[in-house]
Order: C-alpha cells, then sequence, then structure tokens
C-alpha cells in the first residue's frame, strides 16, 4: 500500500490519502537516510474535538521519489522495521515516550 505525500518540509503538515480518497493531516516528527534509503516519522494532527493531541501513532514509513514525486510506503520487511523504529525511537525519545512494540505503528506520548 502506498500513500501520497504533498509535502516533506518539517513545519508543514503532510496529506496522506487513505484508500478512500479521504486526506488526513501528519506532523513530521523526524527524517532520516540509513543506507541510500530515505524515512519518515509522523504523527497524525488531531483536529476532531475530544481527541487528545497529547497521545498518538508515529508511524513511520520510507520515501521514495519518482519524477519527481514523492511517495510513501509501509515498510514491509520486518529487520528493516525494526532498525528504523529502533533509529526513530533513539533520536526522539529525548523530546517523547516512544513505546515501541515492533508493530507498524509506534505509541508517542507527550
Amino acid at each position: 500500500m502506498s500513500e501520497q505525500i504533498h509535502d516533506l518540509e518539517p513545519m508543514n503538515p503532510i496529506y496522506l490519502t487513505d484508500e478512500e480518497g479521504k486526506e488526513h493531516p501528519f506532523e513530521q516528527l523526524d527524517y532520516l537516510k540509513l543506507r541510500g534509503n530515505e524515512y519518515v516519522a509522523l504523527v497524525p494532527i488531531r483536529q476532531q474535538e475530544g481527541v487528545s493531541e497529547e497521545d498518538g501513532l508515529l508511524i513511520i514509513m520510507k520515501v521514495t521519489r519518482k519524477n519527481g514525486t514523492d511517495t510513501l510506503f509501509f515498510i514491509e520487511d520486518d529487520r528493516e522495521f525494526s532498525e528504523v523504529a529502533a533509529l526513530f525511537t533513539e533520536r526522539l525519545s529525548e523530546d517523547y515516550e516512544i513505546q515501541n512494540d515492533g508493530e507498524e505503528e509506534v505509541d508517542v506520548i507527550e
């Protein structure tokens, strides 16, 4: 499954389009390069009343560029995901409490 990325600027929301064509805003918390691959760590921007902005899911995705367009993919390889998640966890742990259970999404508690 792939998601379209409209902007990789850290200060601007990133809009991912789901399978039904609905856009969802995300904030980019971190970005890294590892062995020639690029990855982003995103958290959903809460825009609904009654939803806490303090806790969220850290979504880690791989970035590919093709014909000038950035596309995000979930990391399919378990070993690759574990390595990238560990790096993001280490980098972000000073500012966030990270709970990594080895799944595609990692809990972030501000």
